[in-house]
């Protein structure tokens, strides 16, 4: 749900050359997220998208470690007063993925292929993934476009979203500071947004 002209938030950073260890190389790495301090208050309203950072500088999802390199995001979330909201969003990435030797079980055009299936499912891009040190390294380019809606609910500071028509994001933390709001996602990062 985070991330997302009206509104744009940019960040890029030049990959490096190769793979292996160069690829989580602090020097190419998106912004990391400052210390931030739930906060709550009044989400009714039309946010922009202005900024961005991550949690951690690099993602680990099972075996695999991720890597933004760039990342170029806009859009809008909406709140009412009756509980229900809904979020445009656009995004421009690009990402390297680092599969070690140990996880990988199949063959780098394999796993090229799935990563291809994914990023078709929520949008267009291009995968290219090469051996490198007995596991394989990804560089993905890609762009998504989307609007969700569904109901949310706040306890203090803390915000849940249900997508309809099933879905249910994961509870998230919010803050509310004069025309500024920041949502944060646990383990991903955080996204500011300013009041229309």
């Amino acid at each position: 749900m985070l991330g997302g002209c009206a509104g744009r938030a940019t960040v890029e950073h030049a990959p490096p050359d190769d793979g292996g260890d160069a690829a989580v190389d602090a020097g190419t790495q998106l912004p990391h997220c400052a210390p931030y301090t739930a906060c709550g208050g009044d989400l009714v309203g039309t946010w922009t998208l202005v900024s961005f950072c991550f949690d951690m500088p690099v993602q680990h999802t099972g075996c695999e470690t991720l890597q933004y390199t760039a990342n170029d995001s806009q859009g809008t979330i909406e709140f009412s007063d009756a509980g229900t909201f809904t979020q445009d969003s656009s995004a421009k990435y690009r990402l390297l993925m680092v599969v070690p030797a140990g996880c990988v079980d199949a063959s780098c055009a394999m796993i090229q292929a799935g990563y291809e299936a994914s990023i078709a499912s929520s949008g267009t891009g291009t995968v290219v993934c090469s051996a490198s040190d007995g596991g394989c390294v990804c560089d993905a380019s890609a762009e998504t476009q989307q609007t969700v809606s569904g109901q949310y609910t706040v306890n203090g500071s803390g915000l849940t979203l249900n997508l309809d028509p099933i879905t249910v994001s994961g509870i998230n933390s919010y803050c509310v500071s004069n025309d500024q709001l920041t949502l944060h996602e646990p383990g991903l990062g955080s996204s500011v947004y300013s009041r229309n």
